[in-house]
C-alpha cells in the first residue's frame, strides 16, 4: 500500500512530465514554417509597388501579374467582371461585398475554407449558386477574386485576447494605404457599417 505523500509525489512528478512535454511540442511548433509567430507586423510605409506589377509589404510578397493572369482564377476574374466591371480598389471590394451578399445568405458552409481538401473553385461556384458562407469563407473569396483582376489584398483575422469568437475581414490596398473591408456586413471599418467589426 502507498503513503498518501508517495502518491503526492507521483503525481507531481507526472504533472511535470506533461508540463514539459506540452512546452516540448510547443517548441517544436514554433519552429515549423507555418508557426505563427512567423507573421510579420509592418508599417504602411514599407509597402511597395513595382513596376513589375508585384507588391510587397515588408518580407511578404504579392506578385500581382501572376495572380491576374492565372488560368485557375478565371472563374473568380469572371465573375468580377460580369459584377463589378472595371472598378479598382476599395469600390471593387464594396462592389464583390455585396453581390456576394446577394448570392448567398450567411450562414455555416459545407465545407471550411482551412480543410485539406478544400477546392476553392468548386466552393466558389457552390456559394454563387446559394451554399451558405461565414465570414471566412466571404473573406477568402473576396481576397482571391480581388487578387484575380490584380488588386492587392490580403485575409485578417480578430480573434480576441480571451474567449470564443473573432471575425475575418479583407484588407484591400488602395496605392496609398490599406483599407478594412467587411464582406459580411458589406462595409468598411470605421465607417457607421459594419457593426460586427466596429
Amino acid at each position: 500500500m502507498q503513503s498518501p505523500r508517495g502518491s503526492h509525489q507521483r503525481l507531481r512528478l507526472y504533472t511535470f512530465f506533461a508540463f514539459a512535454l506540452a512546452l516540448s511540442v510547443l517548441a517544436i511548433t514554433k519552429t515549423l514554417p507555418y508557426a505563427s509567430f512567423l507573421v510579420e507586423n509592418t508599417d504602411i510605409g514599407v509597402a511597395i509597388s513595382e513596376s513589375s506589377h508585384e507588391f510587397s509589404v515588408g518580407s511578404v510578397r504579392w506578385e500581382v501579374e501572376q495572380f491576374s493572369t492565372a488560368p485557375t482564377l478565371t472563374p473568380f476574374r469572371r465573375y468580377f467582371r460580369a459584377e463589378c466591371g472595371s472598378q479598382t480598389g476599395t469600390q471593387a471590394a464594396l462592389c464583390l461585398s455585396e453581390a456576394f451578399d446577394h448570392a448567398f445568405p450567411f450562414g455555416a458552409p459545407k465545407h471550411e475554407f482551412l480543410e485539406r481538401q478544400f477546392d476553392p473553385v468548386a466552393n466558389f461556384e457552390a456559394h454563387l449558386s446559394g451554399e451558405p458562407g461565414h465570414c471566412v469563407n466571404r473573406s477568402a473569396m473576396l481576397a482571391t477574386t480581388l487578387l484575380s483582376v490584380g488588386i492587392p489584398a490580403r485575409v485578417a483575422s480578430f480573434c480576441p485576447r480571451s474567449g470564443w469568437g473573432g471575425h475575418t475581414l479583407v484588407e484591400v490596398w488602395t496605392g496609398t494605404t490599406w483599407v478594412v473591408v467587411d464582406p459580411t456586413e458589406v462595409g468598411l471599418v470605421g465607417s457607421i457599417r459594419p457593426n460586427s467589426a466596429a
